[in-house]
């Protein structure tokens, strides 16, 4: 069984994959409706902005009635919505966990309650913990060891409980993503390495040793259109990695310096940090090849290239400038309504 989704519920779509995803699908002819709180900003494209099948709500997913309203005329949900990434949601626990957890089973329920046949929630990779393995596959044992990816496995465990044949949840595990989007991030492996390549001639790794798995933020929405594309009988109550390559963050790093080397004629050094990180991670996304005929296109050296170039047309002259542009310095200047 197969549908033929026309109207699409983007939760999380000024952020930095929803912003690009946005416009990737009303390329595709979809009627988008965005919902987002916007902590950080309005990063519509002009495109979208003026787009007769696109409307954005501003709105908190804590607020049920609100989120309930805007499941009403939809026929599909990407849940991407979350404090997002490790230091972001340490820095105010008690917010994360209600943006990131409590709220969550009150979205899923009004969802399916409004009739919605398909819903994909973004988890994250770093649910398996750290391993030594080398083939994570979706089967490999779950194992989360910070707040923000236990998080991300009870949703999953809550969505999968309201699978059934007229409500179909998908769960995408993610890798780490990188490249350039219409609301910049800096705070992202290979983005900050590259960033103090360029602005401060000085990459900064910390440790070095952990592996992680990589994707560009263009790959990462080009797989959402794809499952929304899929049947029910090759997604529906699955889970799927995506990723491309699997680095040491040393490995990144080099190859930061290399291609800065090639096209900014300079040689950043390298500086090492030693810390106790015992984060590791190395994806299989076999299953999204193979079952789905998915593939990412574009490399981890096309995106510091682009990343690069942004740099250089950009007003930033130092680390410093970029700050504003990383998720925890603007959760931390954001005024969240109390719910």
């Amino acid at each position: 069984m197969s549908h033929n989704f026309k109207s699409i519920l983007i939760v999380g779509g000024s952020g930095f994959v929803g912003s690009i995803l946005t416009d990737k699908l009303l390329d595709e002819g979809y009627n988008i409706v965005s919902y987002d709180i916007e902590i950080y900003g309005h990063n519509y494209s002009k495109n979208a902005l003026k787009n007769k099948n696109f409307r954005f709500v501003k709105g908190d997913i804590r607020d049920q009635k609100l989120f309930k309203t805007a499941t009403k005329s939809v026929d599909a949900v990407i849940f991407l919505a979350c404090i997002s990434n490790d230091p972001s949601y340490d820095h105010n626990l008690k917010l994360s966990h209600s943006i990131n957890f409590e709220c969550f089973e009150n979205c899923v329920r009004a969802a399916k309650e409004s009739g919605i046949k398909r819903f994909i929630f973004a988890s994250s990779s770093s649910i398996y913990g750290p391993s030594d393995a080398t083939d994570v596959t979706e089967d490999h044992p779950i194992n989360p060891i910070t707040k923000y990816s236990q998080d991300k496995y009870y949703c999953e465990k809550i969505l999968l409980d309201f699978n059934c044949q007229d409500f179909q949840p998908v769960i995408v595990r993610p890798a780490t993503l990188f490249g350039i989007s219409n609301r910049v991030r800096f705070d992202l492996v290979v983005n900050i390495l590259t960033v103090n390549g360029v602005l401060e001639k000085n990459i900064v790794v910390h440790g070095g040793k952990q592996l992680r798995p990589n994707l560009h933020v263009k790959d990462m929405v080009d797989f959402y259109s794809c499952i929304l594309k899929s049947s029910h009988e090759l997604v529906g109550g699955s889970a799927f990695n995506i990723g491309l390559e699997n680095h040491r963050v040393s490995d990144l790093a080099n190859m930061v310096k290399n291609t800065i080397a090639d096209k900014l004629a300079f040689h950043p050094k390298i500086k090492t940090i030693s810390i106790n990180d015992t984060r590791s991670y190395q994806i299989n996304s076999e299953k999204a090849f193979k079952q789905l005929g998915f593939k990412p296109k574009r490399s981890i050296y096309e995106g510091i290239e682009t990343m690069i170039d942004y740099l250089v047309k950009s007003n930033l002259n130092s680390v410093t400038d970029t700050l504003k542009y990383s998720n925890v310095n603007q959760i931390k200047n954001f005024n969240f309504p109390a719910i």
